[in-house]
């Protein structure tokens, strides 16, 4: 019988027998491609044996699995980490701008300086951002657009101040974007409505506020207050009426007395 040598190694060969066999023989200084009709295998001749082809093919789909799999378990270990580091900087809040004009607003900024989150922090404040898209919009934009609508509402006039306050725990970050809003709405509104920075305004109640002040008022008088006299106190002018058949009479001379 005469083999073909298909492969040459160190320490075996592989070749092909006439019948479409695969064999590994010992290697007697072959050449790929020679003929021989005589070789010295190296597995028992009742030994089940896969065709080289076969076996070729599987370990290289084997390789291919485990390359893949590494290739892919490393594509999602950079998702996940680009995934977290946006969210870092598209959805969690860095800091925050209060706008007191009489409406008061608040902002809440990523770490992009974009608004994530506009709240209206009285009545005031939620009639002049109602309908009003802040989404994927500058801080300096939203700024300009609600100092826009509370002229246009009738808020904010020549004269009139609006007043930031700029909250973070990063605070260079905070530093940097009072003076860039600052400066944006100077540029903005110009030099007829007076723009500031710093703690949070008290001067503003909201109208809870105003409701508890006027209940608690001297100046607004419930069907249920003591009447007061000019010094501010309670008057004790009390009139006591007896009870008995000579009651009118006696009412009446004590006032007389009293006079």
């Amino acid at each position: 019988m005469s083999y073909l040598v298909m492969e040459c190694h160190p320490g075996y060969a592989v070749v092909l027998d006439s019948d479409g066999r695969f064999f590994k023989v010992a290697n007697r200084n072959y050449q790929v491609g020679q003929t021989v009709t005589s070789v010295i295998k190296m597995l028992e001749p009742d030994t089940p044996q896969e065709s080289r082809p076969q076996s070729f093919a599987k370990s290289r789909m084997q390789i291919f699995a485990k390359s893949w799999m590494r290739t892919a378990a490393a594509a999602a270990a950079c998702l996940f980490i680009m995934v977290m580091g946006a969210r870092q900087f598209l959805i969690v809040p860095y800091g925050s701008v209060r706008m007191q004009i009489n409406p008061d607003i608040q902002m809440s900024l990523n770490r992009l300086d974009y608004v994530i989150a506009l709240e209206g922090l009285n009545t005031d404040g939620e009639t002049l951002i109602d309908g009003y898209s802040f989404r994927w919009k500058s801080v300096e934009q939203v700024s300009d657009d609600l100092a826009d609508r509370a002229i246009e509402y009738g808020y904010l006039t020549d004269g009139g101040n609006i007043h930031l306050t700029v909250n973070s725990s990063h605070e260079k970050w905070k530093a940097a974007a009072e003076s860039r809003i600052l400066l944006e709405l100077e540029v903005h509104l110009g030099k007829t409505i007076t723009v500031t920075a710093g703690d949070a305004r008290m001067d503003e109640q909201t109208p809870d506020d105003d409701r508890e002040s006027d209940t608690g008022n001297p100046s607004h008088p419930n069907k249920d207050s003591a009447p007061v006299s000019g010094n501010g106190n309670t008057s004790q002018n009390v009139i006591v009426i007896p009870v008995g058949p000579d009651a009118a009479d006696e009412a009446v001379n004590d006032m007389d007395e009293d006079d």
